[in-house]
């Protein structure tokens, strides 16, 4: 994972690509039902014109840190993944198990949930396939780097996904006259000392909604509102699993305010020592069980490129 950190060297040369400030016009409106076309109509008021990654000016350079080179692998490990019990001493793994928590927006994918550029695709009505092969794309290659390191070091590494997407907790629902914030309830289960925890053997939007007994009437585009948002969550969880090649899919724990490891390890049956969050909050840096990463929101050319000719098919 990239981390800023001036005890660290190493640099590369980034691209920027911009944010996205809205979506296109859609055709064929027929074809979409009455809750859709609700879901459509908020999204194209909220969301004007698709404005496609720009490189950066030429000349332009970012500053990153990664796990590319071996020295740097051991420099970084001895000041971030050391929080972790890992030892730089050779001679085998010298851990049992580290449980890697990945913030996502801006860590372990590109900008704030991919920039919109799910939200775009599923206003566009294409498939979930579609969805995940955007997020592999714009998953950052310093994720799977990490869990290398990492895996070199420990017998085992667990991957669980801390993400704060107060959307799938606590919904501000922009289709009701005034303004309405809905408390988000799923199955009860889930719900523990205000955090969500989808199991993991839950593997479509529509298995996890099936599993919810909603405790307050929402209208039906708020629903398909809040499943368009599980969606992109479920397709970054499959992405992860992809890259990093886990057995089983992660967990994922959605909070809708401040992470607590230590809480959410013990939740999920996890030995909260061995736990840390990879994030790029400053505020929570200072947390001897989180590694701060620099804001994953710049690509390298050839990232750029074959994103450019996804969004261009």
């Amino acid at each position: 994972m990239e981390k800023k950190d001036t005890r660290s060297a190493g640099a590369g040369t980034w691209a920027t690509v911009s944010k996205i400030s809205g979506l296109p016009a859609a055709d064929g409106a027929s074809r979409h039902t009455e809750s859709e076309l609700m879901w459509k109509n908020d999204v194209g008021e909220r969301y004007k014109q698709l404005v496609p990654p720009r490189p950066a000016r030429q000349g332009a350079r970012l500053t990153s840190w990664s796990l590319s080179s071996g020295p740097l692998i051991s420099e970084m490990l001895g000041h971030a993944v050391a929080k972790a019990s890992l030892s730089s001493q050779p001679g085998g793994k010298c851990v049992d198990e580290v449980v890697m928590f990945l913030d996502l927006d801006k860590a372990a994918i590109f900008g704030n949930d991919g920039n919109d550029f799910g939200i775009a695709l599923q206003w566009e009505n294409k498939p979930f396939s579609d969805v995940v092969a955007l997020y592999k794309l714009l998953v950052n290659p310093n994720v799977k780097e990490t869990y290398r390191a990492l895996s070199a070091r420990a017998k085992h590494v667990k991957v669980v996904l801390y993400t704060m997407r107060s959307t799938l907790l606590v919904y501000n629902s922009p289709f009701r006259h005034s303004e309405s914030i809905i408390p988000v309830r799923w199955h009860p289960n889930w719900h523990v000392d205000g955090q969500l925890y989808l199991p993991p053997d839950l593997v479509t939007s529509d298995q996890v909604m099936s599993q919810t007994h909603w405790q307050h009437e929402l209208m039906e585009p708020e629903l398909l509102d809040i499943k368009k948002s599980l969606e992109r969550l479920l397709a970054v969880r499959e992405v992860i699993q992809s890259e990093l090649g886990l057995n089983e899919l992660p967990h994922v724990v959605v909070t809708a305010t401040g992470k607590s490891v230590r809480q959410t390890a013990e939740v999920l049956g996890m030995k909260p020592a061995n736990c840390y969050l990879w994030d790029d909050n400053t505020k929570i840096e200072q947390n001897e069980h989180v590694v701060r990463v620099a804001p994953y929101v710049a690509m390298t050319p050839p990232r750029r490129d074959a994103l450019l000719k996804f969004l261009d098919r």
